[in-house]
Formats: C-alpha cells, sequence, structure tokens
C-alpha cells in the first residue's frame, strides 16, 4: 500500500499557517523532516559562536525550485 505523505494536511488547505499551528508536535516534525535536513555543526574547541551560526539546513533540490 502506498504511504501518505506527512505534508497531505497542509495540500489544499486554504489557510497553511492556520492548519500548522492545529497540527500536533508530532505532526509537524514529520512534515519538517519530509521537506529538510537540519545539522548542528560541532562548535569546536574555545568557540564561541551561537547556535544559529552553527546550522546547517538543506532542502532537497526537488523542492527547491
Amino acid at each position: 500500500s502506498a504511504s501518505v505523505s506527512p505534508v497531505a494536511p497542509l495540500v489544499g488547505a486554504d489557510d497553511i499557517a492556520g492548519a500548522w499551528d492545529e497540527l500536533p508536535l508530532g505532526e509537524r516534525r514529520a512534515i519538517l523532516s519530509a521537506l529538510v535536513t537540519v545539522n548542528v555543526l560541532p562548535a569546536g574547541r574555545g568557540s564561541r559562536a551561537g547556535i544559529e551560526a552553527r546550522l546547517s539546513i538543506a532542502v532537497p533540490e526537488k523542492l527547491g525550485r
């Protein structure tokens, strides 16, 4: 059987932000996992770089168009 995309609850929603707000945390996480890859890069010894400077966020090429 075909699996349902985690993004399905948002597809066709008139108010995507409102639909997002209504989703449980687990479903939000599943959507983000399906759409982006987030990596926290190591800070390195003695570094004071904040988390924002160490984030790597990648969107699959097929979605980035």
